[in-house]
């Protein structure tokens, strides 16, 4: 991976743990659930992450999302009998194909708009209680939060640099909240102890006089 690259990854991963509920860690964890799909159907990894975010959301943990994206991708490329005949009452293109040219976001929403949100007709398309629930999820309540990301995703060129840039002023903040604190003590200290380091040294001068 060319550094270019590897830092719109960077990027998107940042904008996926800003916008959701999740962290580095965990979709670092769990993307392997669906990476080689994604690859498959030539979906965009700015689409997993802005999908993923929008799930956790609205409630899925991690690995719950990429679970349900898994499955989603896996009912468009191989779907049943069920599927197929239900694709073709609603006269929608229900394969691959479809998916590429439209893209998961469009090709949801052209599901969804088929189906005129009827549930029924959602589980005869996504015969798997993961990704029905997710395509539920990301055609209604979460369907905003995944526009959204989506939009954050094509703008996120210089988020790792802007998230890196805060945390620095963050560290720089609390060093110098902490030396702050640490001279108020040294100085508070010097008050209470020098003015006994003072008399003792004026007795220790005084006593080498005398002898």
């Amino acid at each position: 991976m060319e550094a270019t690259e590897a830092k719109n990854v960077s990027d998107e991963f940042f904008v996926a743990v800003r916008n959701g509920k999740t962290t580095f860690g965990e979709l670092s964890s769990a993307i392997g659930r669906v990476a080689p799909l994604a690859a498959a159907t030539n979906t965009e990894l700015s689409e997993v992450l802005a999908a993923t975010a929008a799930l956790t959301s609205s409630g899925l943990n991690t690995a719950e999302s990429m679970t349900a994206l898994r499955g989603i991708l896996q009912k468009i490329i191989k779907p049943t009998e069920q599927a197929k005949k239900e694709a073709e009452d609603l006269g929608i293109e229900f394969n691959q194909s479809a998916l590429e040219a439209q893209g998961l976001q469009g090709f949801l929403e052209n599901v969804a708009e088929a189906a005129g949100g009827n549930s029924e007709s959602i589980g005869k398309l996504f015969e798997d209680v993961e990704a029905f629930n997710g395509v539920l999820s990301l055609t209604g309540s979460a369907s905003s939060a995944f526009n959204k990301n989506l939009g954050d995703m094509e703008e996120a060129a210089g988020t790792t640099d802007e998230a890196l840039s805060k945390v620095e002023q963050n560290l720089s903040k609390i060093w110098e909240t902490t030396k702050n604190r640490v001279n108020g003590v040294l100085i508070k200290l010097g008050k209470t102890v020098l003015p006994i380091v003072g008399s003792a040294l004026s007795a220790f001068n005084k006593t080498l006089q005398e002898s």
